[in-house]
């Protein structure tokens, strides 16, 4: 499934006038600290000695290890979405990392190792396309350097169109190193704007919080709103926040670190992060690894997420997502390095190489773990929800090494999304949901098929995502409504306690991964269980947590 972004970056160049409140140039204050404490970020550079040897862990990839999870008997688990400057998900504390650039209306120069800019002017950003749900009051900038920041009274959409600013810099009680920022929420969002960068002393480590979180965001890190709604899910996929699909990174060197001034950029969150939001939420990680990733990179990987992770929690391991997708560049890169390889041509060569990757990266996980005892890896291989083309993955045996990719596998992984292409005229709300509920007993056939074909081989099935899938970018403006407003009638939420109940009672499925916590509504989908993140009583969400309630873990 092709999952576009509900806003473009907008990149508002040339020459403006621009009505602003400026606040003087600024000095050090004092030191901020790297996150820690009750999350403990750890150290961002593992030892460089990490060994790719043999598999020499019976063991280690034991599905079932010793824990005492609060959310352990939850049979849910939830796609995040990624850290934008737009996302409705608050995932941090500190608005600076939910940042994707500092070129708004401004002309950067060169930037610091970390990203922090150097000479010409900044604008970052932030809390765009939120429909005004973001906290409002004061919010602290914590900097260190010198520089002129300001506020624009104006800003611009995407297709430049003047917008006031949700954001004025009070200018009575800015000091050097602390601003103060009067926030107004709006769908707008706010810019903060700083120029003459002081060429020996730039501005940097910038911290944005809240006013209530200034003493405490540090130890804190993740906002406890985003917190409260993740803690019922026992296992939290990663994909979005990695900005897995179309990853760049191949070498260790490539990754994001918790040093970076920004965390809403094309290389994803920190891993230190992420290890620390299933550390704080108690929840089970499930990692995407990148598919240009070498050996060296899935070893330090494993070795860092060995190192740091909660030893109670599971570590879910999947190459990449959706490699079967030819909308997504890791199809094209595994199709390519298949045929190369002499395994077929299209997509059953991207098949059969996403096995054989699979198959490498469990094993080096594997003898990571190995090391140490580390025990609970669960190996994950993905299909798409169909039993035709699943199944032909299943029978492939690598003629490299003998093997099933399945049987080195604890699960397979479909995405069994129900009400897809919905029609370009759905006639009113409920003639749509009349469609969506019909199609859930074809989607789940094809899900029980496959899991069936999997037990064959001792492997059970679990969804990597699902939900429902009422996306038509053809559709008027009066059908997008319509389909709008099927996800915020309250039937939807029946129609997912139904599709769950079928998942676990026809199917015999076990984990459940939703796509996904929380998301906006656009022409390219509806996906979030939550429209807001300050929104418990979205139908979605409810039939998500009474599910949760009323099906403790079965397996």
């Amino acid at each position: 499934m092709t999952k576009k972004n509900a806003f473009l970056l907008p990149l508002i160049l040339g020459l403006m006038l621009l009505l602003f409140n400026a606040c003087g140039a600024g000095s050090n204050p004092p030191a901020i600290d790297n996150p820690g404490n009750n999350n403990e970020v750890g150290d961002t550079t593992p030892d460089d000695d990490v060994a790719n040897g043999d598999d020499g862990a019976a063991d280690a990839h034991d599905p079932t290890p010793d824990a005492a999870d609060i959310n352990d008997d939850s049979p849910l688990a939830i796609n995040l979405a990624s850290v934008t400057y737009y996302s409705r998900q608050w995932t941090f504390l500190d608005q600076t990392k939910q940042g994707g650039g500092f070129a708004y209306a401004a002309t950067n120069g060169p930037t610091d190792q970390s990203g922090w800019v150097l000479s010409g002017d900044v604008g970052l950003f932030l809390n765009t396309g939120l429909d005004g749900h973001y906290s409002p009051g004061r919010y602290i900038v914590l900097y260190e350097g010198e520089a002129e920041f300001f506020t624009r009274t104006t800003i611009w959409d995407a297709d430049g169109s003047p917008m006031p600013n949700d954001a004025t810099l009070n200018e009575t009680l800015c000091v050097p190193g602390r601003l103060v920022l009067d926030v107004s929420p709006s769908n707008n969002g706010f810019v903060l704007s700083y120029r003459a960068i002081h060429a020996t002393d730039p501005v940097k480590n910038m911290k944005i919080v809240h006013e209530d979180y200034e003493d405490t965001f540090e130890q804190e890190i993740f906002h406890p709103q985003f917190i409260e709604k993740i803690k019922r899910f026992n296992t939290l996929r990663f994909m979005d926040l990695m900005r897995t699909n179309g990853s760049t990174q191949r070498d260790w060197v490539d990754r994001p670190l918790t040093t970076d001034a920004l965390q809403g950029t094309a290389k994803g969150v920190a891993l230190e992060y992420l290890v620390a939001l299933a550390n704080k939420a108690s929840a089970n990680p499930w990692f995407n690894i990148p598919h240009l990733a070498t050996d060296d990179y899935v070893a330090r990987f494993a070795t860092l997420v060995r190192d740091q992770l909660d030893p109670g929690l599971k570590v879910y391991v999947e190459y990449s997502n959706e490699v079967w997708n030819g909308g997504f560049e890791q199809y094209n890169y595994a199709r390519n390095q298949g045929e190369a390889a002499g395994l077929g041509t299209g997509r059953d060569a991207a098949d059969r190489f996403y096995c054989r990757r699979s198959v490498e990266i469990f094993d080096i996980f594997e003898t990571v773990f190995a090391e140490t005892g580390r025990q609970g890896l669960v190996r994950v291989i993905a299909s798409q929800n169909s039993p035709w083309w699943a199944k032909r993955m299943m029978g492939w045996v690598d003629p490299q090494t003998g093997r099933l990719a399945i049987e080195q596998a604890d699960y397979w992984a479909v995405a069994p999304y129900f009400c897809g292409n919905p029609p370009l005229d759905p006639g009113s709300v409920t003639a749509l949901l009349d469609i969506c509920e019909a199609s859930i007993d074809d989607t789940l056939g094809s899900a029980e098929e496959i899991g069936d074909a999997a037990r064959v081989h001792g492997v059970e099935l679990i969804a990597y995502e699902g939900g429902q899938h009422i996306r038509n970018d053809s559709a008027s403006a009066g059908a997008q409504e319509i389909y709008n407003l099927a996800n915020d009638d309250p039937r939807m939420g029946e129609l997912y306690t139904t599709y769950l109940d079928k998942w676990r009672n026809d199917v015999d499925g076990q984990l459940f991964a939703l796509f996904s916590l929380v998301s906006g509504q656009s022409i390219y989908g509806r996906w979030g269980l939550l429209k807001a993140q300050d929104d418990s009583d979205y139908p979605k969400f409810q039939a998500a947590m009474a599910f949760i309630d009323d099906n403790p873990r079965w397996w």
